[in-house]
């Protein structure tokens, strides 16, 4: 198991991401756990076609979209599902 911190900065989250992605051949990746630093990271998931797992905080609509990230889970209530919800 490999942990990498992004500090909530999307810039250290995607460079983490290509080092996990690239140099450690990661099978899953766990996180990021907040909007900002999850787009890049989703985006280069989709790239390297792994498997991407989110939590905590990752709520944005916009990383709700399966067909955009077909590799990316979210295991908290995403603003677009909960907006269906609330209607």
């Amino acid at each position: 198991m490999t942990i990498l911190f992004d500090q909530c900065n999307e810039n250290l989250a995607a460079g983490n991401a290509i080092k996990l992605f690239a140099d450690y051949k990661v099978d899953v990746l766990i996180g990021p756990t907040t909007n900002i630093p999850a787009l890049p990271v989703f985006i280069l998931a989709t790239y390297y076609n792994v498997p991407l797992i989110t939590w905590g905080m990752t709520s944005s609509a916009v990383l709700d979209d399966s067909p955009r990230f077909p590799t990316a889970g979210i295991l908290s209530v995403g603003s677009k599902r909960y907006t269906i919800y609330v209607q």
